[in-house]
């Protein structure tokens, strides 16, 4: 259910770590093993740190003045100007309204 929602890496990192494997494993042949709940914890834990991250994040954008324009992968392979050129305002119909303009990590790397 995350992958079309965080990074490849993330979900590794997050979610599929070397116990969650070991923890496959050793369910395949023995049953539930004791160290699920250790794990079920510290994969919450992690999540939870994630939230937490995401959540000061978007406080933090969200104090900031300005409208808020994501790019997407379009607006940088496909249009004919180059994006420091693009009036975004103009565009979107908002006259002299300043722009905050996000690009995510995963357009730029893609």
């Amino acid at each position: 259910m995350l992958r079309g929602q965080i990074r490849g890496a993330d979900i590794d990192r997050l979610v599929l770590t070397k116990r969650y494997w070991a923890l496959q494993a050793s369910t395949a042949t023995t049953g539930i093993g004791t160290n699920l709940n250790l794990e079920i914890d510290e994969r919450r834990t992690a999540l939870d740190a994630a939230i937490q991250q995401l959540d000061d994040e978007e406080r933090l954008a969200r104090s900031r003045p300005g409208h808020v324009v994501i790019a997407d992968t379009n607006v940088f392979l496909g249009h004919p100007q180059k994006l420091e050129f693009l009036d975004f305002a103009g565009m979107l119909g908002l006259g002299e309204t300043p722009i905050r303009l996000i690009a995510p990590i995963v357009v730029i790397n893609r």
